[in-house]
Parts: C-alpha cells; structure tokens; sequence
C-alpha cells in the first residue's frame, strides 16, 4: 500500500477581502512602517494585501496556530512556503530585532517561523538559516537550454547554494516551470538527468503528458532507477552535511584546489567524494567534454564501465539521450 502524502502552498500574505485580513489588521500582525501603521503590499495574486510580520512574535504564534489547525484537520504532510523575500516589503518597514541585519532579518524570522512544520518543509529564501532541516527551493526556471534561468543554470545554482550552507537544495520542477508549454521531451529528459544526485527532485510535470509514445517515460525511469541505486550514497552525503556542513554536491575545485581547471567548470558536480556527474546541458548534443580531477574513475555504463586516471579530459564522451555520464571514484 502506498503512503499519502499532502502539501499545501503557503504564502505570508493576507489580501484585503480575505476575511482574515480584518483579524491581522486589528491585532497589528501585519508588517509596520516606522509610524507603526501597516504597510499595504502586493504580490503576484493581490494588489492590496497585508504581509504577517514574523519579527513580530504574537504573529507568528497567530499565523502558524492557523496553519497547525489546518495540518491537523485535513491530515496534511507538510507546507510548500512561497516568497519570504525582503523585495515584497517596503523600504520604510519596521521590523523587531537586530537593526544589522535588517532587511533580510524578515527572511530569516520567516524561515525559521516555517521551519517549525518539519522536514518536507520548503521555503524559496533564506538568511542566516543554514542550520534548518528544510528543503530551500530555487526559485522557478524557465523551460529552456539556456544560461539565463534555463536547464545550464541549475549547476551553478546548485553549487552556490552549497557553497554558502544550503545542502538541501529542491531543484523545483523537472523539465522547468512549464509556463505555456510543456518542455519538449528531449529538455525534458537532460533535466531529468541531471537531478538524479541532486538532494531531491520533483516531478510537477509528469511524462506521460510531455510525450504520448512511451519512450520518455522509460528513458526517465532509467534516470529513477540510478537515483534508487545509489539512494544509499545520497543518504550518506546527507547525514555527512549534517555532521559537519560539508556540502552535499560539491563543485570540482572541491575535490582538488590545487588543479585551476577545476575552478571554471560550472557544468559538472560531486556528490560527497566520490561520484562525478557530467549531465548533457546542451541541445541535440549526444556527447560532452567531461573533466576528470586527479584519481581513478570508473565510467558507470549501461553497457559497462571503463577506468580512466586523472586528471584529464574525456573528449567528446558519448552520451547520447538515453545517457546521463557518471564515474565513481576507486581507491
């Protein structure tokens, strides 16, 4: 029997006609200029709304009392936390707390407000809040190849995030945003690829919508059964994240400083130590030029493997679509 898991999406905002807005209004739950009266704000589904002012402790025990009635009268798992960032609120906003860390101070109050919720939480933002055990989802891309917001933006976003404490990094949805069309299936599949040993991936656009034939859904099975194979090695660079903040995916100057090659290369990733992942971020491309540092590394083949001693570049390494290229790193 499979297990049923529900979340809902959440946001900090209260709109005028929401009957809501009357309770927050009156009780001073909403953001505050420095007269202290309340801030109108808007956001992309209200023009004139109120933003809950989690600096503000009276607040949050109101705003998340709601919250926790809800969990707990429809059994739901757990919260998708939309927005959070300082651009929605007003330059004029009073908020309570450290005055030098303000603005961002709100982001840090409001994450750690819905971090409260447990573990499948997500948030999009965050300040200071590294030490959370919550997903910190990166903010929607656009269903594209490009570098801008597309499919070749999610290494670098990934590691960044890594790099500064944030090792459980949602990618958000495979294929992208899908706003107005769905991705075409070969986008589709790279972006499915390349997700396999990220943190966590999301499947908000589903196969068989993208592409009637079939021939997506067993391409992108195969990319879910190497994420399942090495579920253990996922596992384990996570409780080492935990331990000891090391990041989980890892950029290649991490495994060895030393070599400069390995500092501009913003199209491969570790995960931990000792598995290298070289996803196809290219259109139409069917091989790639993949970096291999110092060490052995095995090519993880459906076909086979085969060893290669870096450091060195493979040139033109196969990789047709069916492919994700990945090495394990032997002693």
């Amino acid at each position: 029997m499979g297990i049923d898991r529900t979340t809902m999406w959440i946001h900090p905002f209260i709109n005028f006609e929401c009957p809501s807005f009357d309770t927050a209004f009156q009780n001073d739950y909403f953001i505050q200029d420095t007269h202290s009266k309340p801030t109108v704000v808007w956001w992309w589904q209200g023009q004139r709304s109120g933003a809950i002012d989690f600096t503000n402790p009276d607040a949050v025990k109101w705003w998340t009392g709601r919250l926790q009635k809800l969990q707990t009268q429809y059994n739901i798992t757990s919260f998708k936390f939309d927005a959070g960032e300082t651009i929605w609120l007003s330059s004029a906003s009073k908020l309570n707390g450290d005055s030098n860390l303000f603005p961002n101070l709100y982001s840090t109050k409001y994450v750690e407000a819905v971090s409260a919720f447990g573990g499948m939480v997500e948030t999009r933002t965050a300040h200071r809040n590294q030490g959370l055990p919550i997903f910190i989802r990166m903010l929607d891309k656009d269903s594209v190849w490009d570098e801008n917001n597309g499919l070749r933006s999610l290494i670098p976003t990934l590691l960044l995030s890594n790099v500064l404490g944030y090792s459980f990094i949602l990618p958000d949805m495979i294929g992208g945003n899908a706003y107005g069309d769905f991705p075409p299936p070969e986008l589709y599949i790279r972006w499915a690829q390349a997700n396999v040993f990220m943190p966590a991936w999301q499947f908000s656009v589903v196969p068989w919508d993208t592409d009637p034939t079939g021939e997506l859904d067993r391409i992108v099975k195969e990319a879910v059964d190497i994420r399942e194979k090495y579920g253990d090695k996922l596992l384990e660079a996570a409780r080492l994240s935990v331990a000891t903040g090391e990041p989980m995916n890892r950029p290649m100057w991490w495994v060895d400083p030393e070599d400069p090659v390995t500092h501009n290369i913003a199209d491969q990733f570790m995960l931990g130590e000792d598995i290298l992942v070289a996803p196809v971020v290219y259109e139409g491309a069917t091989s790639r030029n993949i970096y291999l540092p110092q060490g052995t590394w095995r090519a993880e083949l459906t076909n086979g493997t085969r060893t290669y001693i870096g450091p060195r570049w493979l040139e033109n390494f196969p990789a047709p679509l069916d492919v994700l290229p990945f090495f394990t790193k032997l002693e």
